[in-house]
């Protein structure tokens, strides 16, 4: 489980529920992607999602997600709200999950 965990641990806690955090005024959205399909071929990022799709659903064929989580574990219950991207709007690519890791080189927008 490439989160260490923490995906059964919100799932488990009353207190992290959107219904719990609904009725004190916190809204939930939940951003995922079906980017990456887990798949045994000679493309690294396949076989990483894999690893970390396998100890989740228990099967890798046929899943799809951001290359770490699986999308089927991706999106809390209603209320939440639910966004699905699969494609960069601006390259066209797949969205990975190192899409939304805070690095220097997608920190910076050369466009300003």
């Amino acid at each position: 489980d490439q989160t260490r965990g923490l995906l059964r641990a919100i799932e488990e806690t009353p207190s992290c529920s959107p219904k719990f955090l609904e009725e004190r005024g916190i809204s939930i959205t939940c951003v995922c992607s079906e980017g990456i399909a887990g798949r045994l071929e000679l493309d690294p990022e396949k076989l990483i999602a894999i690893g970390s799709y396998l100890p989740l659903t228990g099967q890798f064929q046929g899943v799809n997600g951001d290359g770490i989580v699986p999308s089927s574990f991706s999106f809390l219950d209603q209320p939440a709200e639910r966004v699905l991207v699969d494609k960069c709007a601006e390259t066209g690519e797949a969205v990975r999950h190192i899409h939304v890791l805070p690095t220097p080189w997608n920190l910076l927008n050369p466009k300003e």
